[in-house]
């Protein structure tokens, strides 16, 4: 379900979420919207996955984000990157068990009307080849990067990600701190976590 808002510094009537999404709304910036559904109160919502404070977008009001946080199109070569706000230090001894728990996505040719799908190990790892397929990288790059943050009853959560099948888990911003590579992300999650 889409949830909108009034803006308080202009009126404007903005989308703020879908479920239990709301990145178009940072967490800081919840008292500068009034829901426009009365039974929402977004003050007392827990579990909800809310936009990183990515120190490049402070200057926008809450409802005009667009895109991601968390990755951009590379002009020069055509994909996506994670930025370097939101990357993590992907160490593969860091994120063991994220291997046990593959992603998955298609690879499409249309022309000839095939659809692959393929487990995706967040860059960790490659499939299996057999007679039929064979994997490789082509420019390997992390997979793995912070991409919000999720207010639980009793503590703000971290929420990072792969980019590529957008699975999500949630940990302590303790168990995650020193794999955050932008010092000054770090400092807001730090400062967001210990305030809640």
């Amino acid at each position: 379900m889409s949830e909108y808002a009034i803006r308080k510094s202009d009126g404007k009537d903005i989308y703020i979420s879908s479920c239990e999404d709301m990145s178009c709304l940072r967490y800081e910036d919840r008292n500068k919207v009034i829901p426009s559904n009365k039974n929402f109160n977004i003050e007392s919502c827990q579990n909800l996955y809310w936009r990183l404070p990515v120190p490049n977008e402070d200057n926008i009001l809450p409802g005009d984000y667009t895109g991601c946080p968390y990755y951009k199109k590379d002009a020069k070569y055509s994909f996506y990157i994670i930025t370097h706000q939101c990357g993590l230090n992907n160490d593969p001894e860091e994120f063991k068990g994220i291997i046990d728990v593959p992603g998955s996505f298609q690879l499409v040719k249309e022309t000839l009307g095939l659809i692959l799908s393929v487990k995706y190990y967040h860059g960790f790892k490659l499939n299996e080849n057999n007679d039929d397929v064979n994997f490789g990288w082509n420019g390997k790059s992390d997979a793995l990067c912070l991409m919000g943050v999720k207010n639980e009853e009793n503590e703000m959560k971290i929420l990072y990600g792969c980019v590529s099948c957008n699975k999500m888990w949630s940990c302590p911003y303790q168990e995650i701190q020193h794999l955050i590579t932008n010092q000054e992300m770090n400092k807001r999650l730090f400062k967001l976590c210990s305030e809640y």
